[in-house]
């Protein structure tokens, strides 16, 4: 069934604010790197995770993600879409701001039973690399800083203020 097909996965951990304070700051889990094979659809359970590209010698926020939102949809289903094109590769990286819950949903169940019965997944990485570097240079600098979590698309964002000792 397709319930034993996907994965629950947790990254980080649900007391980041202590190693956060322990450490002044910290290096956020990876989940899926630009670059890499989009082995399936990552659907978001719990928590918030940051969507980014590379640039220079660092990362660009493009968009924050909380529960219900997903991420590698588009690059798979061009994928599956056009499989005589080349290696299928994710555009943006994504990683966890704390913790974050992740049910992974193979490539092969999706081809399976969701691209066929599906219309082409709207919204590109090109639409959030459109935003200037400055329009978002306040919310980067206040979640780095984890005074507040953000969540919602990059065109629809809210934030949630957060007090440090609660994650």
């Amino acid at each position: 069934t397709v319930v034993d097909k996907v994965l629950f996965e947790t990254y980080g951990a649900f007391d980041w604010n202590v190693a956060f304070q322990r450490q002044g700051g910290g290096k956020e889990p990876m989940i899926a790197r630009q670059g890499e094979y989009p082995d399936g659809v990552l659907m978001i359970r719990a928590g918030f995770a940051r969507v980014s590209l590379r640039h220079g010698n660092g990362e660009r926020t493009l968009s924050y993600l909380g529960a219900g939102e997903q991420f590698g949809l588009g690059e798979l289903y061009a994928a599956w879409k056009n499989p005589e094109s080349e290696t299928p590769a994710l555009y943006t990286s994504l990683s966890a701001l704390g913790y974050v819950d992740v049910i992974r949903v193979p490539a092969t169940v999706m081809e399976e039973y969701v691209f066929p019965f599906m219309e082409e997944p709207a919204g590109t990485v090109m639409d959030l690399v459109s935003k200037t570097v400055a329009d978002d240079a306040l919310m980067e600098w206040a979640v780095d800083e984890r005074f507040i979590h953000s969540c919602g698309r990059a065109s629809d964002r809210a934030v949630i203020p957060v007090h440090r000792a609660v994650p």
